[in-house]
């Protein structure tokens, strides 16, 4: 049975670009020994509109990663036909994606991996908001599906059934006794 591996992202504010820190290393054929080459810590940014995975020159240089073949990469500017590498993605938490084909591509300044659906949809993501603070969690595998549909419903029928029974209590007295829903009347 697979463990079960998850990370939280916890910021300071609403934030508009989801970060975490990655590592990149070739594959690992031999898990018992572990990579024996890896990056330094890699800023990374989380992009749900990425179908793929995307790593800069820098680190191709600093792994010494040889293409595995080309395919051509649709963005913003257009298409380019871009060289693929196998590698693994460390994720923090110790969420370790085996055997990805990612892209080579130009990322904003300071970022070196474009994580992509290609690992978010492995797992379960989710995003909040709650008190503006801007939280990003990630888990491995997938285990729980999420319906804010249902869940708003059920917490409107709860608001809804509290108000009702507080409303109850302190309804006026109806000639001089006060209204009991639960009381049966006689007839």
């Amino acid at each position: 049975m697979e463990d079960f591996r998850g990370l939280t992202i916890y910021s300071n504010g609403l934030v508009r670009i989801l970060e975490s820190v990655v590592k990149i290393f070739p594959p690992v054929l031999d898990i018992t020994k572990g990579p024996d080459r890896t990056t330094a810590d890699l800023r990374g940014i989380w992009d749900t509109g990425a179908s793929g995975t995307m790593i800069t020159q820098l680190v191709v240089d600093e792994l010494g990663l040889h293409p595995i073949g080309k395919t051509d990469v649709h963005h913003a500017d257009g298409v380019t036909n871009s060289p693929v590498f196998l590698v693994d993605l460390q994720l923090p938490m110790n969420v370790v994606m085996q055997g990805l084909n990612v892209t080579l591509g130009k990322l904003p300044a300071g970022f070196d991996v474009l994580i992509g659906m290609d690992v978010i949809t492995q797992g379960d993501f989710a995003i909040t908001n709650v008190g503006g603070v801007t939280n990003m969690s990630f888990r491995v595998p997938s285990c729980e599906r999420i319906d804010y549909v249902k869940d708003s419903r059920e917490i409107n029928e709860a608001r809804q059934q509290r108000a009702q029974r507080i409303s109850a209590k302190t309804a006026p007295p109806i000639h001089g006794h006060r209204a009991n829903p639960k009381k049966k009347r006689r007839r």
